[in-house]
């Protein structure tokens, strides 16, 4: 099974094949990958509900604020820092879960705990004005402000840490090791190489005479303007549909 290094590498390889002053490096590459993988975790993991990229983070550090600081941080409010940046979704849909373990003498695990419900600091008021939505312990809440996520319902009881499952973006550039993970979606595989190789091609076509190379030197020369279609940055992901096969298989 392929890895995203080597499909870096072979698609780098591929562009120097295509023209020997082809001046794109290997991180460049990889760059272009990153945003195309983003793209199409981006649109697929909104259509499918499954755990393909979702992460999960255990003690997670629930702390207190002792005094006001503006932005965001209010005194005797609970809160935690999300760890790592998620996917920016409607109603944060890419925070799957939080839960707590409020089990003492039972070997649970944390997930099957409690769970904790969202809300909005405008819509929060509503759920004290029902004795079944009212936050508890039992019934917690949680809404978010930035980075900060904090909890309604918790406010009597000591609790140090949370469990939470995220979607998260890919990162190569913070955490090089997911390089060299394996692609099992041959459909992002297609999709990635496809429109990378499309944008290499698109800049390697560019007229030279328009290319910014800080001297004052003017060309009469006329530029060679690219005929080949190529495929836009801003094209739509192929929408995912599990019911057609891959061309692979």
């Amino acid at each position: 099974m392929a890895t995203l290094r080597m499909l870096s590498g072979d698609i780098h390889k591929n562009l120097k094949q295509m023209s020997d002053d082809a001046d794109i490096s290997f991180a460049q590459v990889v760059f272009w990958v990153s945003f195309f993988v983003n793209k199409y975790r981006y649109t697929k993991a909104q259509q499918v509900d499954s755990g393909a990229y979702l992460s999960i983070f255990t003690e997670i550090p629930v702390s207190l604020f002792a005094v006001n600081s503006n932005p965001n941080e209010v005194v005797d409010r609970k809160y935690s820092e999300l760890p790592v940046a998620i996917y920016d979704w409607d109603k944060d849909r890419a925070i799957k879960y939080i839960t707590y373990s409020a089990f003492d003498d039972v070997c649970y695990p944390n997930f099957t705990g409690v769970t904790f419900m969202r809300t909005t600091p405008s819509t929060s008021k509503r759920l004290f004005m029902s004795p079944y939505e009212i936050p508890s312990p039992k019934n917690p809440y949680w809404y978010r402000v930035g980075n900060y996520l904090y909890f309604l319902g918790l406010e009597c009881i000591d609790i140090s840490s949370i469990e939470i499952g995220l979607i998260t973006p890919f990162d190569p550039f913070s955490n090089c090791d997911l390089l060299d993970d394996e692609m099992a979606d041959m459909e992002m595989f297609e999709y990635v190489e496809r429109s990378v190789l499309d944008l290499g091609r698109f800049v390697m076509m560019l007229p030279s005479d328009q290319l910014n190379d800080a001297t004052d030197i003017v060309t009469n020369q006329d530029s060679e303007v690219t005929k080949q279609k190529i495929v836009s940055v801003n094209q739509e992901t192929p929408l995912y549909d599990p019911n057609v096969a891959s061309p692979q298989q």
